[in-house]
């Protein structure tokens, strides 16, 4: 059926933009410490 494949690819669409938030906040992190001990 149409709406299952709907639904798995809207899950999958939220787990990748949850994995791509908590990496980009741990990339603004470390750019944070490195320009804090490189200064």
């Amino acid at each position: 059926c149409l709406t299952a494949i709907t639904g798995h690819r809207y899950s999958v669409r939220r787990r990748w933009s949850f994995v791509v938030g908590r990496s980009s906040l741990v990339v603004r992190r470390w750019s944070f410490v490195v320009g804090r001990s490189s200064a």
